[in-house]
């Protein structure tokens, strides 16, 4: 699956800063994305999505 039918969505409030880091970590090292999935999974593909730039 490509990563641009992925995107990183909770319902879990992050209350402490290990659970943030820690899932953002995960995305960014996961090792069978190329060099921009990241990035299109925290963000891209909410932004294509929502037609909403998020930042």
């Amino acid at each position: 699956m490509s990563a641009t039918h992925i995107l990183l969505g909770t319902d879990f409030p992050f209350g402490q800063e290990i659970g943030l880091r820690y899932t953002l970590d995960g995305v960014r090292d996961y090792p069978h994305f190329t060099d921009g999935d990241p990035a299109r999974v925290l963000t891209g593909d909410a932004e294509s999505l929502l037609d909403y730039p998020l930042w």
